[in-house]
């Protein structure tokens, strides 16, 4: 069966799966999560930030687009609560599990990933925003705004050097 999402047509290259075995490489996959990594100027940090956007969020759809074997799906949250996430998008169904874990139910529109200071990770941009951000670069200089254009050539340069 062939499969046509234009949400991943929207912004080539930018997608990334994360797959999650149980730790055994010889196991099946027991998660998947598909996000989009969108670039966006931070008026406050003077730089350009990611954002991690699902794909549930992107089609407009009630769920966030991570899928997960029910089997562990008290496996992933225990570990999001132990890894400091403070806020998880438990899906669909009333599962008793889900509320052991002190869950309160409420529509979720959009999910959007970000860091609590509004940095970076390891204060580096994600690679598959690279050809975005140099783009918006160009477009500060040919605006005159060369302060910020001049961010924006340090965080390519930055994320060129961690690449070699």
């Amino acid at each position: 069966m062939e499969m046509h999402l234009p949400i991943f047509e929207w912004s080539p290259g930018k997608w990334r799966v994360l797959a999650v075995r149980s730790g055994n490489p010889a196991d099946a996959y027991v998660c998947f999560f598909p996000i989009c990594f969108e670039t966006v100027w931070s008026e406050r940090r003077n730089e350009f930030r990611n954002e991690i956007h699902t794909a549930g969020s992107l089609s407009w759809s009630e769920s966030t687009g991570f899928i997960c074997d029910p089997r562990w799906g008290e496996t992933a949250i225990s570990w999001a609560i132990e890894n400091g996430f403070m806020t998880y998008g438990l899906c669909h169904g009333t599962e008793r599990y889900k509320y052991s874990f002190g869950a309160v139910e409420r529509q979720l529109k959009y999910l959007v990933i970000k860091t609590e200071p509004g940095a970076n990770l390891n204060d580096l941009v994600e690679s598959a925003c690279a050809e975005d951000i140099l783009t918006r670069t160009i477009r500060l200089i040919e605006a005159g705004r060369l302060e910020e254009a001049k961010t924006g050539c340090r965080q390519i340069r930055r994320l060129h050097c961690r690449r070699s």
